[in-house]
Order: C-alpha cells, then structure tokens, then sequence
C-alpha cells in the first residue's frame, strides 16, 4: 500500500466520522442539549475547514509519491548498466511470452497430452497486457520520432 492508501484510509476513516451520519448524530445530541444555531455553524464551518485540509494533504502526498516515482524512472533511464534500463521491457516480454504459452502449448501438446487446457485468464489480464505493450510502444516511438521533428534528434 503506497502513500496514497494510507493516506487514502485515514483520510476516509477520519471523514468519515466527521461527515458520516455519525457527525449528524452528534450535531442532533447536541441539539437536543441546546447549541445555539451560531455554534452549530461554527461547527458545520470547521468540519468543512478540515475537510478541505485534509483533501489537500492528501493531494499534496500524491504528488510527491508521483515525484519520487517519476525521478526513479529518470534513473532508470540514465543508468549506465543495461539492467536498469531494460528491466521493464524485459518483465513485459516475460509477461507476453507467459500468457502466449498459455494459449500454444496446450494447443501444439494435445496430441501427445489431450487433457493439458489452456488457463482460463480474465479479460482484465488481455486488457492489461494490451495497455502495457501499447504505453510501450507508443512511449518507445515517441522517444525516437519526436526529436526529429523537433529537429534536435538530427545527426
């Protein structure tokens, strides 16, 4: 869980009792008891104030936790050993090769294995699979195309 959940489930946890039924509640106990309208608004403004506080603190982690992994990518990039650079081409080349031998094994083995079936996989994996080769593959083409027609990638 990243900063964005923690910060997500206490930021859901803490609005939620504060602008749950629960804080309802609490403002109908204190009705009951006899808080003058200018208290209860008083208390309605503060519960908005932070409302807003923490909605901002929790954008603010997000962009940071963005900034950190972007500058991790950036490193990546720049490294001058091949592994760090190709560390997430080869993991989407391990992940395409699984879920095609999932598909052409069983289908060349079932001559000599009959019951050898392919895993039923869930369209959320093709899709995933679909989203990752094509950032890829746009990403990678921009890389190299957008420079020479910019004109600072000409040799």
């Amino acid at each position: 869980m990243g900063i964005k959940g923690v910060l997500g489930a206490v930021g859901k946890g803490v609005l939620g009792v504060l602008t749950s039924g629960i804080s309802d509640r609490i403002f109908d106990f204190l009705d009951s008891k006899g808080l003058s309208p200018e208290a209860r608004s008083e208390l309605l403004a503060l519960r908005e104030q932070h409302a807003f506080e923490i909605a901002k603190i929790e954008q603010e982690a997000i962009a940071r936790e963005l900034e950190a992994a972007s500058a991790v990518i950036q490193a990546e990039a720049r490294s001058e050993s091949w592994l760090p650079r190709n560390v997430r081409p080869l993991l989407l080349l391990l992940w395409g090769v699984a879920i095609t031998a999932n598909i052409f094994i069983p289908v060349i083995a079932r001559f000599w294995l009959p019951e050898l079936k392919p895993l039923e996989l869930q369209d959320w994996v093709y899709t995933l699979t679909a989203i990752g080769f094509s950032g890829y593959v746009v990403g990678r083409s921009s890389e190299k195309v957008l420079p020479l027609i910019f004109g600072n990638g000409r040799k």
